[in-house]
């Protein structure tokens, strides 16, 4: 009985606490792929090749290139074009795209239609050279993919 009471007041107390609430936070399982990295078109290819679907609005995807660090909060994913819907699905592509053709530069990422955009900021992809590509979750702050691959 006594043993009952502990049980039940620690599992009361985690919930009253708050600490209960992060337990529906957990990082979600995918899998990613760099496909390519195009130094001459300052451009990468990133693929979903598995898990569960994921809302874009839950992600934040950080790209670093030879000088610079991008990074798309995808929560101000515009999805109006995409037929599929708010989440990355697998075998979706994602191609991220520095611009530095125009003043000031930007930096694109598009999957299935949606579009996200940094401005200010080129990416900076030279041949020879690493990127690497981290895709977070935002509500659990666990990272769910970290790629890497030579230009």
């Amino acid at each position: 009985m006594v043993a009952i009471t502990v049980i039940l007041a620690a599992v009361i107390g985690t919930f009253v606490l708050g600490l209960g609430d992060s337990l529906g936070d957990s990082t979600p399982q995918a899998s990613f792929s760099i496909d390519d990295v195009d130094a001459d078109n300052n451009q990468i290819e990133v693929t979903k090749t598995g898990g569960q679907d994921i809302a874009y609005s839950d992600l934040r995807v950080v790209v670093e290139g030879d000088s610079n660090s991008v990074e798309f909060d995808l929560a101000a994913f515009d999805t109006d074009e995409d037929p599929t819907g708010d989440d990355w699905r697998t075998a979706d592509t994602a191609t991220i795209k520095g611009d530095d053709s125009v003043s000031p530069v930007i930096t694109t990422l598009k999957v299935q239609g949606g579009t996200a955009t940094v401005d200010e900021t080129a990416l900076g992809i030279t041949a020879g050279n690493d990127v690497s590509v981290t895709i977070v979750h935002k509500q659990s702050g666990g990272t769910i993919a970290e790629l890497s691959a030579t230009a």
